[in-house]
């Protein structure tokens, strides 16, 4: 059957939540109590007459890598109705986020993937980390004595700009994590549980402004008595370290009924030098992926550390072809600098040139799975540009 793909109608919100209920597993009552707030500028949906049988969304995010940000498409909402899967119509939507997220110059795309081969076909491949901790909450340490903040429940009517500068401020050390470009992020989503009574938003306050914020909901956890419960962080931020010993030590206060705190952090979390012992687990781990949308726009606006050295890149990139160079790439001093040169060495497919950009791919592995030469002088090079903490990112999108 025919099909086009476009930007859905006001009309299209029901059929659109009821696709999302379907495709995805979630609530009907939910998705359509959520239809009125979907972004549809940012859907894209494949039709087949007026009908909605496919849909693809895109969150526009700044992610962080060495230190500086870049535009990022984050896909979410991506769904097929089940009698029209393996036809296509779900990859020609994202297709399409991909094209225009391009042509307005964001230079990577990530996702949260259900499965991985549709998504490596179209050039996405596994790029770093969400990583849930988890901490009995009578190992954490007392902290007694210290002078630590005040943990507050946050008035975000009045706290949500200092938050957003402390998230800010926080973000840019982190390799991978996304910073939202607009407040409906932290409105409609990371402070936003109409569905369940326990979700809380607290901050740690010093020097007159929010150092560090949390937000969480309890869950019915394993106990003596059955109303013992675990607090779950959807978002857990300290800029010092008094702000984090502040959060810790509030979440110390719930022991007895509490059991035991979440949170998502980096994969060797540095939380854990603060424990007497090695109580702090690693509870949920799922890998995201990434696309490079615009090789050279890419590599020139991602950040380094100050090393020196050169070497040429051919890419493998059916779906952008003016992606394969072959590509010149020469840092100087922590600055790259991209040209295109001739040439024909071995390409590299665009998505393990995507895994390798993040840091979530080493090239000397790379090497080891045969998808680099050994004696390529871009595996040195990149070795030393692209080194920096693995990469990991703090919300689920």
């Amino acid at each position: 059957m025919a099909h086009d793909v476009r930007i859905p109608q006001e009309e299209d919100r029901e059929q659109i939540a009821r696709l999302l209920s379907t495709s995805l597993n979630s609530p009907l009552e939910r998705s359509l109590a959520r239809a009125p707030g979907l972004p549809l500028k940012d859907f894209r949906c494949a039709y087949e007459g007026d009908r909605v049988v496919a849909a693809a969304a895109e969150f526009h995010f700044l992610q962080w890598f060495g230190g500086r940000a870049l535009p990022m498409s984050g896909i979410f909402a991506v769904a097929t109705l089940p009698e029209r899967r393996r036809s296509g119509l779900m990859s020609a939507a994202l297709r399409r986020i991909l094209e225009d997220a391009r042509g307005r110059g964001d230079p990577i795309s990530s996702l949260y993937p259900a499965v991985l081969r549709p998504y490596r076909r179209l050039g996405y491949e596994l790029a770093g980390t969400f990583t849930q901790h988890q901490l009995p909450i009578d190992a954490i340490p007392s902290f007694a004595g210290e002078d630590l903040p005040d943990v507050e429940l946050a008035d975000l009517e009045h706290d949500l700009d200092e938050i957003e500068q402390c998230y800010r401020s926080w973000v840019g050390a982190r390799n991978g994590a996304i910073e939202p470009t607009g407040r409906r992020w932290w409105t409609d989503r990371v402070f936003n549980r109409p569905f369940d009574d326990t979700f809380r938003v607290v901050v740690a306050r010093g020097d007159a402004r929010v150092e560090g914020f949390a937000a969480f909901v309890r869950e019915t956890a394993e106990g003596r008595l059955d109303v013992s419960f675990g607090l779950d962080c959807n978002v857990l931020v300290a800029t010092t370290d008094r702000a984090l010993r502040a959060m810790l030590a509030y979440f110390r206060g719930h022991h007895g009924l509490g059991r035991w705190v979440r949170w998502v952090g980096p994969p060797n979390d540095p939380i854990s030098l603060l424990v007497d012992e090695q109580h702090v687990e690693q509870h949920y781990r799922f890998t995201w992926m990434t696309r490079l949308l615009d090789v050279q726009a890419a590599f020139e606006r991602r950040g380094y550390p100050a090393e020196d050295g050169a070497c040429t890149i051919a890419v493998e990139d059916p779906l952008f072809p003016e992606n394969g160079g072959p590509w010149r790439i020469e840092a100087a001093s922590g600055k790259v600098a991209v040209t295109r040169v001739g040439g024909a060495p071995r390409p590299v497919s665009i998505g393990t040139l995507s895994a390798l950009f993040t840091g979530y791919l080493r090239p000397a592995d790379a090497v080891r799975l045969g998808l680099l030469d050994a004696d390529d002088p871009a595996v040195d090079v990149l070795s030393r540009l692209l080194a920096g903490p693995d990469p990991w990112c703090p919300f689920f999108f």
